[in-house]
């Protein structure tokens, strides 16, 4: 399990108090992360490419995103990694390396962080900088709303007893608990150790993937503007971030003892993490079980989880050029509703048009955005996959290994450009998934079908042209008038 699932409404023992939810000002934490990324790289001298680039489209590639064959594949178990992890890129939007220089040597942050009016209150207040650009770290403690990192026995203890934690799953960087009603997936970075293998996240890393979940939970239809152009509930809700500093906590230690006396966890035992240790933590909602353990029941439930799946990509798509690009079945958590009635519904907003979709009764949500790319109308935020030739190693045939390298093929490494094919390839990989797990009513027609949709994947663009395929017709209701719904045009 790369990432784990996590409970839907969170409280906290601190207390005694219900913790009221936390609303992030996106808009005012990216303005200071960039102009941290336009400082550090004036500094740095050519640490990160920076174009001008428009809002939406963002990067024209000069690769080209022709066929390429269809193979058979089977889903690996994840390798161990060589010690080495790709770097997450960043390209700034609307600045060129003139504009850089000139922010930097006109505009102090202090000032810059004034002008932006942020009206996000601090969990402690955080001490002014001197006129010098924040560090990753000190953006990252301030998109944390703190002053200092806090221990992982105070932040559990906000949401749990501690002695009721439970280690849920792990992946190659972090742990996930259930803790409560929620379920924090923990995270070591910045240290010098190993972490199963692996070199440790660094700061700027870990803000971009904060940055990257907070775009995400802004698409939510319970999030912002309740009259946005695009909108969706398909990506885990990241309900907050916490800094922390020191030994693993022995709660969590005898909580991932359980798991690993049941399991046999690939990870390094936690008990060797330093006193001087960091990690984030990001504070989920609860998605369910991964699609590798869930059994779907029939056709109708596999239908709609490829078309939950197909909608959230096709919005995350059309409002931030979003690519998750490694969607294997451990990415993608299932819950269902066990009420006889399953006259369910989900609502998304497509380029404007507000669309509800019949769900049969159940819910996926989409988790761990390591390898995603993102346009967050300041940035792209992309991982240069180039730097892990491992990954498009896989066995000859493997679903998953296949489906990476399809991915370099879309891109030709160009893996800061917009490439929504990517997406294209996951859904003909999910739908292999199904074929494969065979759900228990499953029949030959039902299987001609799924094969039938996914031939015709082959020849789509994006997941948006994907929601237009006819295998969704009779699931797609307008919400005004709930007839069956067309798609926006392109």
């Amino acid at each position: 399990m790369e990432e784990s699932p996590s409970p839907k409404n969170f409280g906290t023992w601190a207390g005694g108090m219900e913790q009221s939810l936390i609303v992030h000002d996106l808009p005012a934490i990216l303005e200071r992360w960039k102009i941290f990324k336009l400082a550090r790289c004036a500094a740095s001298n050519q640490l990160f490419d920076i174009m001008e680039t428009p809002l939406i489209p963002s990067v024209i590639s000069n690769c080209s995103t022709e066929n390429y064959p269809e193979k058979g594949y089977r889903t690996p178990e994840k390798d161990r990694g060589s010690g080495m992890h790709p770097t997450r890129r960043t390209i700034l939007s609307g600045y060129t390396n003139e504009s850089t220089k000139n922010i930097a040597g006109e505009t102090s942050i202090v000032t810059s962080f004034s002008e932006l009016n942020i009206e996000e209150p601090p969990r402690t207040s955080i001490p002014s900088s001197s006129g010098e650009a924040l560090t990753a770290f000190a953006q990252l403690l301030m998109v944390c709303r703190q002053s200092a990192p806090a221990t992982l026995a105070d932040v559990f203890s906000a949401y749990c007893k501690l002695d009721s934690i439970v280690k849920l799953g792990e992946g190659t960087y972090g742990e996930a608990y259930r803790a409560g009603s929620t379920v924090c997936k923990v995270v070591p970075f910045d240290g010098d150790s190993l972490v199963n293998g692996e070199t440790q996240k660094k700061s700027e890393e870990v803000l971009e993937e904060a940055l990257l979940c907070l775009t995400l939970n802004n698409l939510r239809t319970d999030q912002g503007d309740k009259g946005k152009d695009h909108s969706c509930d398909g990506f885990i809700e990241t309900k907050d971030f916490w800094v922390c500093k020191g030994p693993y906590d022995p709660s969590l230690i005898s909580a991932w003892e359980d798991w690993d006396s049941k399991h046999e966890s690939e990870n390094d035992h936690p008990k060797d993490f330093s006193n001087d240790q960091h990690y984030i933590i990001f504070v989920q909602a609860d998605g369910g079980r991964d699609l590798e353990k869930f059994a779907l029941l029939d056709y109708n439930e596999a239908r709609s989880l490829l078309l939950q799946v197909t909608a959230s990509l096709a919005v995350a798509e059309s409002a931030c050029e979003f690519e998750h690009r490694d969607l294997h079945w451990g990415n993608i958590l299932l819950a269902r509703d066990e009420m006889s009635n399953k006259d369910h519904t989900m609502s998304i907003t497509l380029q404007g048009k507000r669309i509800r979709a019949r769900t049969f009764g159940l819910t996926i949500s989409i988790i761990d955005f390591t390898l995603s790319r993102i346009n967050t109308g300041n940035a792209i935020l992309f991982l240069d996959l180039s730097e892990d030739p491992d990954l498009f190693k896989g066995p000859k045939g493997d679903k998953q290994a296949e489906t990476y390298r399809k991915m370099k093929q879309i891109t030709k490494e160009c893996w800061e450009g917009s490439f929504p094919k990517t997406n294209v390839v996951w859904l003909i990989y999910l739908v292999d998934i199904v074929l494969q797990k065979k759900y228990e009513a499953c029949n030959s027609t039902d299987e001609r079908e799924l094969r039938s949709f996914k031939k015709r994947l082959s020849s789509c663009g994006s997941a948006r042209d994907c929601l237009a395929d006819p295998i969704f017709r009779d699931l797609l209701l307008e919400e005004e008038n709930v007839r069956p719904s067309a798609m926006p045009p392109l």
